[in-house]
């Protein structure tokens, strides 16, 4: 296997022009073989000289498949171009050189400078709107969680807050009914000690007056155990004491 190498020096230096124009400087290198059934042909056409006419013909081949492509795609798909142009001239050394390519490498790519610099920025630039829109993916992800988690939080504050509702309600409406029965029994068992008892409920129509039921319902209402600790005010009326309270608050 034999190699032919274009590098930078003076007296190889690969010169071309891109498909939009702009000057272009390559460093390319190939291997290739001798087809083994032609050499006596290769010899009788060529003889020394085929290395020469291998590396010159190579050259102008290459130059002329670099005007396929635009500067860019040297800057961002030298792979791809270095396959096509294997494919290229391969296919003319095999029908006239007698021989046939087994890779070519394009080593080095040189444009403009000033081209070159705007391509980096260009690649930068989309680095970074490749970055941020991959943080804007990850913002919306975050915000979707922390929705999400905000959600199930809502719920459960608001199942938890029905369920004591609930609870409440129950627990206060059993403590009404329970009332309601308690004051329902105490009515009907101080109207049944009325009416066994003949209690009278008047015994004048002044205020002052009570009645026999309501002393009967005093008295017993004083002997619950509930008012064991309580302090009572023997001697004056009750509508004394509370005016007198109100009074000394102002």
């Amino acid at each position: 296997m034999l190699s032919v190498v274009y590098s930078q020096a003076a007296h190889d230096r690969l010169h071309a022009r891109t498909s939009d124009g702009l000057p272009l400087v390559l460093g390319v290198s190939f291997q290739y073989r001798l087809d083994q059934r032609k050499v006596h042909d290769l010899y009788m056409a060529y003889k020394d000289q085929h290395p020469h006419i291998v590396f010159n013909l190579g050259k102008h081949l290459i130059s002329n498949s670099a005007a396929n492509y635009t500067a860019y795609e040297f800057f961002n798909n030298k792979q791809g171009i270095a396959k096509d142009m294997l494919g290229y001239v391969n296919g003319v050394f095999e029908n006239t050189l007698f021989c046939y390519l087994d890779a070519l490498q394009i080593n080095s790519v040189h444009l403009p400078q000033n081209f070159e610099g705007a391509i980096q920025d260009s690649l930068n630039m989309k680095q970074n709107i490749t970055r941020t829109e991959k943080l804007v993916e990850n913002v919306k992800v975050k915000l979707a969680t922390t929705v999400l988690v905000a959600t199930k939080n809502a719920n459960s504050t608001i199942a938890t807050a029905k369920g004591k509702a609930a609870a409440t309600l129950a627990k206060m409406s059993a403590n009404a009914n329970m009332t309601i029965q308690t004051v329902d029994a105490a009515s009907k068992g101080f109207a049944a000690v009325k009416d066994e008892m003949g209690l009278k409920t008047m015994k004048s129509d002044t205020a002052a007056t009570k009645s026999e039921m309501l002393s009967y319902m005093y008295n017993d209402a004083l002997s619950s155990p509930s008012m064991m600790d309580t302090q009572f005010l023997v001697g004056s009326a009750p509508g004394t004491y509370i005016n007198a309270q109100a009074k000394s608050e102002y």
